[in-house]
């Protein structure tokens, strides 16, 4: 899928110059020494309006999206990056940066708007929407949220499962219920996810009888036990 951040390029650029000079590619990303010296220009919010106003739709993203990177914040606020939809941990959805990989770096940086995306929730289709956010807004929001850094109350665990097991949709909702973050892998399509967990398996001795499998903290359990899962998965 083509994005269309592209086409928003010769607007800023027409709008704004080439002085901009913004080093900024992800999210929270720190400025260059040049950037911290050089003060630089600043739109007031009626002109940001009437840019946001000329912005196209952001097109749907899915996990079939190709030439993006992913931006998100874990647990400890640390940015961390993914090139699909579903390598974003599902308690890190709600507010996920999209870079476009099509642009070269240059282009990417001389955007006054970020394509913030909730993937939190699929669409009918299958897709998810996104909105623009303008940098200034964003930076002073990562700014000011920075002291509030809420320790994690779970270790992330993984989740081996089937689409046929049924034990697997039920640990799959405890998760969820509980608000555990994880992440799921089907291995019976997708080979690398069983290769690495036959690995896993074959290194902690652990015998392989069928599914869930959970991975916890770096032991692998098998079977749905609510009790042993909140155990395990709880950081002490």
């Amino acid at each position: 899928m083509q994005i269309v951040i592209s086409r928003f390029l010769g607007i800023l650029l027409l709008c704004m110059g080439t002085s901009l000079g913004l080093s900024l590619v992800l999210v929270g990303c720190k400025q260059s020494s040049e950037t911290q010296t050089k003060a630089q220009p600043k739109l007031d919010a009626k002109q940001l309006a009437d840019l946001q106003k000329q912005l196209p739709v952001l097109s749907e993203i899915s996990d079939k999206t190709e030439n993006i990177l992913l931006v998100y914040r874990d647990e400890k606020q640390n940015e961390q990056t993914a090139q699909k939809v579903s390598e974003v941990p599902e308690a890190f959805r709600s507010k996920v940066q999209l870079v476009d990989l099509n642009l070269s770096p240059e282009k990417r940086n001389s955007n006054l708007f970020v394509p913030i995306y909730d993937l939190t929730k699929a669409n009918a289709n299958g897709g998810f929407s996104g909105e623009w956010v303008s940098r200034q807004s964003l930076e002073k929001a990562l700014i000011e949220s920075k002291p509030k850094v809420v320790l994690p109350e779970y270790h992330l665990v993984t989740l081996y499962e089937t689409d046929w097991c049924g034990y697997c949709k039920k640990a799959k909702a405890f998760l969820k219920e509980k608000k555990i973050p994880f992440e799921a892998f089907n291995i019976e399509k997708d080979a690398q996810a069983a290769q690495k967990l036959q690995q896993k398996a074959s290194a902690q001795k652990f015998p392989m009888g069928g599914v869930p499998v959970l991975e916890i903290n770096g032991k692998l359990i098998s079977g749905f036990n609510p009790e042993q899962i909140l155990s395990m998965a709880k950081i002490q």
